[in-house]
C-alpha cells in the first residue's frame, strides 16, 4: 500500500528532526525571492521567529562580511554546474549580542526551469562552534606539544603492547645517535639497550606501572651507537581499555646525561668535601646578620659533640668556650666588623660532652655592595690532635735538651776525671823509668796499679752509664719488686752482715711494676748499700722499703732510713750529680745515685729525697704505671 503525506505532516517531521539534532534548515525560492529560515536557526542566532523576515537577503546579512563572498560563489558554482559542484561551505554567521558561530551549511537545487533556471534550493544549517572551539584549541595545544616537544628536545615513543611494535621519533633516535628508524622498531630490540644494571629495575617500574597503575618517571642508561651509555629520562603513561587493561604506552625521553653525569660528579664530590671535613675535622659554619641566625654544618656539630637537631645560637655557643677567652674573642670580633675583614683565632672549648678541645675558627666578613654586612662565613677546625703532638714536641724538646745538658755535665766530668787518672799514670810512668832506687820504684809500681784500678773502675761506671742511655723503653716488661729486693740482699750480703742492720719491705699495695729487671736490680743494690754506707756510727740501720699506688696510674717505692742524712739546703741539687760525694766516706765514688737517676729517667720516671741530717732519708721513686 502506497501512503501520502500532506504538507503539515511533512513540516511535522521536519519539526521533530530539527529538534532532535543540531541541524537546522532553509528553503529559498528563487523566483519569489523567498527564503524561509527554520526557528530554530534564528533561535541559535539569538533571534525570535518574528524579528527576521523570511529574505534572500535577510539570510545574506547574517552571514560574516569576510565569508559572503565564498558563499555566494560556492552557490553560483552549484547552479552553474547543476548541481554537479556541491555546495558545502564553513562559514561564520553574527549572532544578534554580535558573536560569531560557525556554521556547516550545505544544499542544492531540487527544483529546475524548463530553460535549466533554478526555481527552489534547500538545505541545512548545523551549528559547529563548539567543535570549531575544540579543533582551535586541539590545534594550539598542539602547536604548544610541538614548541614544548622543540624545548625540551624530548623523544617520543609509542608502545604497542599487544603486538610489541614500538615507535620512536626522531628525536629518539637522535639521541642515541642513531638515523631514524635505523633501531628495528620492537620494543624487545629498544630494550636491549638499556644497561645491564639498570634492566631489571626498569622492567620491574614498568610492571608495576601497567599492573599498579603506579606512575612511570625514571633516570636509567641507554647503550648510545658509539658504545657509550647515556643517561636518560623517561615518562610514560598507559591506555586502557574498559576492562582497564593496557593496550598502548606512550611517553618520551629527555636527553639527560650531562645533567645526571654532574649530579653524579655533585654527590661524589660532596661525599669527598664531607669525608675530608670528617677526616681533617673541619667544618663550615655562617652567621646571618639579616635573620639574626646562626648555621653549623654536621661537622661542626660534631666537633661540639651536640645532637643533629641542636640549633646554634649566640647565647648558646658562648657556653662552650672559656671564660677567660671571653675578652679575646669579643676584641678579634670587634676588629672583624670594623674592618671588614677576615679572623682568625685558636682556643679550647669544652663540648657538650665537657671534653677538652682546641679548635681553629677562621671567618671571612661577606658584604653587599654598599658596603654593608650580610654574612659572616668560616670554618671550625678541630687542632687538638697537632695541640698535643705540639706539647708532645715541646715536651720532647725539653728531654732532649735535658739530656743533651746530662750527656754534656757526663762528658765534662768524665773526661776531667780520665785525664786525672791518665795523667797520673803518665807522670808514675816517667818516675818509674828514670828511677834507680828498686824500693823506690816498687812503691812507683804499686801506685801505677792502684791508678789504673781507679782508671778501670771509672771505664766500668763510664759503660753502666752508657748502656742507662741507649736503654729502648718499649723493653719495658712487668716486674716483681720482691724479686729484685731479694736479689739486691743476695748480692750484698757480704756488707749487711759487717754492718748490723734490719731490712724490712712491704709490697702488698702494688706488687710489680712496669719496668727493665736489670736496672729494677740495679736500683734495689745502689740504694740499699747506699743506705749501708751512710747509716749512723751511734745506732744499727734501719732501713724499710714499701710500694704504694697513692692515685691511678701512678706507683711509688719509698727507701726510707735512719741514717745520718744530708743537709739538703747545701747539697740538695747536688745529690744526683756525678762523681758527687759530702761525708767523706772513703768508699763513696759518687756514681751510684746519678746512676740510679739516669736509669729512672731513661724509663720515664724520677726519684726525688726527704731528709732530715742525723734523722735519716727517703728516697722516693716515682713511676707512671702507664
Amino acid at each position: 500500500m502506497q501512503h501520502h503525506f500532506s504538507n503539515e505532516d511533512i513540516n511535522q517531521v521536519l519539526d521533530v528532526v530539527t529538534e532532535t539534532t543540531l541541524a537546522s534548515f532553509w528553503d529559498w525560492k528563487i523566483q519569489e525571492d523567498t527564503q524561509f529560515i527554520s526557528p530554530k536557526f534564528k533561535k541559535i542566532l539569538g533571534y525570535e521567529n518574528t524579528e527576521l523576515p523570511n529574505t534572500h537577503e535577510t539570510w545574506k546579512s547574517l552571514i560574516h562580511p569576510e565569508d559572503l563572498p565564498r558563499a555566494l560563489e560556492s552557490i553560483e558554482k552549484h547552479i552553474s554546474s547543476k548541481g554537479v559542484h556541491p555546495f558545502r561551505e564553513y562559514i561564520r554567521y553574527r549572532r544578534k549580542d554580535h558573536a560569531v558561530i560557525w556554521v556547516i551549511c550545505s544544499g542544492r537545487v531540487i527544483n529546475w526551469g524548463p530553460k535549466g533556471n533554478p526555481l527552489r534550493m534547500i538545505g541545512t544549517s548545523v551549528d559547529i562552534t563548539e567543535l570549531k572551539e575544540q579543533t582551535a584549541q586541539i590545534k594550539k595545544n598542539q602547536k604548544r606539544f610541538e614548541i614544548l616537544h622543540e624545548a625540551i628536545h624530548a623523544g617520543i615513543w609509542d608502545w604497542n603492547i599487544l603486538n610489541g611494535k614500538l615507535y620512536c621519533s626522531d628525536r629518539f633516535y637522535e639521541i642515541l645517535g642513531y638515523a631514524p628508524k635505523e633501531i628495528p622498531q620492537l620494543y624487545n630490540e629498544v630494550e636491549k639497550l638499556i644497561h645491564p644494571d639498570d634492566l631489571s629495575w626498569v622492567r620491574h617500574a614498568l610492571a608495576e606501572h601497567l599492573n599498579d597503575k603506579l606512575p612511570f618517571s625514571h633516570t636509567f642508561r641507554l647503550r648510545h651507537k658509539n658504545g657509550s651509555y647515556h643517561w636518560v629520562e623517561s615518562r610514560g603513561n598507559a591506555i586502557r581499555d574498559e576492562t582497564e587493561q593496557p593496550l598502548r604506552m606512550i611517553g618520551s625521553i629527555i636527553d639527560v646525561d650531562e645533567a645526571q653525569k654532574s649530579r653524579i660528579e655533585l654527590k661524589r664530590s660532596n661525599f669527598l668535601l664531607r669525608e675530608t671535613a670528617r677526616i681533617a675535622k673541619c667544618g663550615g659554619w655562617e652567621y646571618d646578620f639579616h635573620s639574626k641566625t646562626i648555621y653549623w654544618s654536621n661537622a661542626v656539630r660534631l666537633i661540639h659533640e651536640v645532637d643533629p637537631s641542636f640549633n646554634p645560637t649566640l647565647l648558646n655557643i658562648i657556653r662552650f668556650s672559656l671564660h677567660e677567652d671571653y675578652p679575646f674573642i669579643k676584641l678579634e670580633m670587634t676588629k672583624c666588623f670594623q674592618t671588614k675583614s677576615s679572623f682568625e683565632i685558636e682556643i679550647p672549648i669544652y663540648t657538650a660532652k665537657q671534653n677538652k678541645r682546641w679548635v681553629r675558627i677562621y671567618a671571612k666578613m661577606i658584604t653587599d655592595d654598599a658596603g654593608n654586612p650580610i654574612l659572616l662565613r668560616g670554618i671550625y677546625h678541630d687542632i687538638t690532635h697537632f695541640r698535643e703532638q705540639q706539647q708532645e714536641l715541646k715536651s720532647t724538646i725539653q728531654a732532649l735538651k735535658a739530656h743533651n745538658d746530662r750527656l754534656q755535665e757526663f762528658a765534662h766530668i768524665v773526661s776531667h776525671n780520665m785525664r786525672s787518672h791518665t795523667g797520673n799514670l803518665n807522670i808514675l810512668c816517667s818516675l818509674s823509668k828514670n828511677e834507680p832506687d828498686l824500693l823506690e820504684k816498687d812503691k812507683i809500681q804499686k801506685m801505677i796499679e792502684n791508678t789504673a784500678s781507679k782508671l778501670n773502675a771509672t771505664i766500668e761506671e763510664i759503660i753502666q752509664v752508657i748502656q742507662v742511655q741507649a736503654f729502648d723503653p718499649e723493653e719495658r716488661r712487668q716486674c716483681g719488686l720482691l724479686d729484685s729486693f731479694n736479689n739486691a740482699l743476695h748480692s750484698l750480703s757480704s756488707e749487711i752482715q759487717k754492718s748490723p742492720c734490719r731490712i724490712t719491705h712491704d709490697f702488698s699495695e702494688s706488687p710489680s711494676i712496669l719496668f727493665d729487671k736489670k736496672f729494677l736490680d740495679s736500683i734495689f743494690v745502689n740504694l740499699i748499700s747506699n743506705a749501708i754506707r751512710y747509716k749512723h756510727p751511734q745506732r744499727n740501720l734501719t732501713l724499710h722499703i714499701e710500694s704504694s699506688q697513692p692515685e691511678k696510674g701512678k706507683q711509688l717505692i719509698k727507701f726510707q732510713d735512719n741514717g745520718i742524712g744530708i743537709d739538703l739546703k747545701r747539697h740538695g741539687k747536688k745529690v744526683f750529680g756525678l762523681y758527687n760525694t759530702f761525708h767523706g766516706n772513703p768508699d763513696a765514688h759518687g756514681v751510684g745515685l746519678y746512676l740510679v737517676k739516669n736509669q729512672l729517667q731513661a724509663l720515664g720516671a724520677n726519684i726525688r729525697i726527704e731528709s732530715i741530717p742525723n734523722m735519716g732519708s727517703s728516697l722516693i721513686i716515682e713511676i707512671s704505671s702507664s
